[in-house]
């Protein structure tokens, strides 16, 4: 449960605690500084929670399942088989940590529940009666990818003479760009060249970060990529995040049972509060590292 902020803090910073409009914005401001492992501390699992029960509102177990191109399970089979010429480059783009990668596994009835239980008008999730604001910074924090100071910008055209050469690489005969072929470029890669370097980030998206409802990748992931050495200035973990609230909400508007965007953070999000303060993780691993699927069995049983 979320525990009450004690007053000596708030008097500290010269205000007093009362139950108005201005203490709320005051706890809720204070609140959204916090990082997601801080807002554990006050948060603790109902003993429904404990038992590996994430039955909300009674609906769970009535809503169906979801799909999602979302898949951890891959993006690790690729990765795991980078040299360390490979891994060093990816390291220089600031997406190191991702690579460490320990979940594998989407839990479809789990990651149902959280979106069931995500307001994407307010950022925030309800997890068994309390609520939690869920902000960019819990993605990096969790998902640990580049928060750069330049927007991810997608804008202008793929038409541009200056994306030529891009599109003669990434565009097969269909006029898209697949998984397969991403995965096929990067298994026959000897290099950590700058073509290494697009195909990893584009894999990343597809399968990690943005995967969206179809099989194909975004064209227009190429506008941002046309200078590799410019990656790790972006701000992915905002631009991911987004791509994740923009997915949820379409999925609620929508009778589609495809979501897209990163479920594998809502997933990781969920593990990291109900399993603060337990000894299930290593936690001076990131928290995408120390979470596998030893570690989420025993939280979900």
């Amino acid at each position: 449960m979320v525990r009450k902020i004690q007053a000596e803090e708030l008097i500290a910073c010269g205000k007093k605690v009362k139950k108005d409009n201005e203490f709320k914005k005051m706890v809720a401001s204070k609140w959204h500084t916090l990082k997601t492992t801080e807002k554990a501390k006050f948060f603790v699992a109902s003993p429904e929670a404990s038992n590996g029960n994430t039955k909300q509102r009674g609906n769970r177990n009535q809503s169906p399942t979801i799909y999602t191109r979302c898949s951890p399970h891959r993006f690790q089979q690729v990765v795991s088989q980078f040299s360390e010429e490979q891994i060093a480059a990816i390291n220089d783009m600031g997406f190191g940590t991702l690579i460490q990668l320990s979940c594998t596994r989407i839990r479809h009835d789990l990651c149902r529940f959280l979106i069931d239980s995500f307001d994407t008008d307010s950022s925030s999730i309800e997890l068994h009666g309390k609520t939690m604001e869920v902000c960019y910074s819990d993605f990096k924090q969790i998902m640990s990818v580049p928060e750069g100071g330049s927007t991810v910008d997608l804008r202008g055209s793929i038409d541009e003479p200056d994306m030529k050469p891009l599109l003669d690489i990434y565009i097969g005969k269909s006029g898209n760009i697949t998984i397969p072929s991403l995965i096929d470029k990067l298994e026959g890669a000897n290099a950590a060249d700058h073509n290494f370097k697009v195909s990893f980030i584009l894999l990343a998206l597809g399968t990690l970060l943005c995967p969206n409802t179809s099989t194909n990748i975004h064209l227009k992931y190429l506008l941002a990529l046309r200078n590799p050495e410019n990656i790790r200035h972006l701000n992915w973990a905002t631009f991911s995040f987004e791509f994740l609230l923009d997915g949820v909400q379409l999925f609620k508007q929508s009778n589609s049972k495809y979501v897209s965007g990163c479920v594998l953070f809502l997933q990781l999000y969920y593990y990291n509060v109900i399993g603060y303060g337990r000894t299930l993780v290593d936690c001076s691993k990131p928290i995408i590292a120390a979470w596998g699927e030893v570690e989420s069995g025993k939280l979900i049983k």
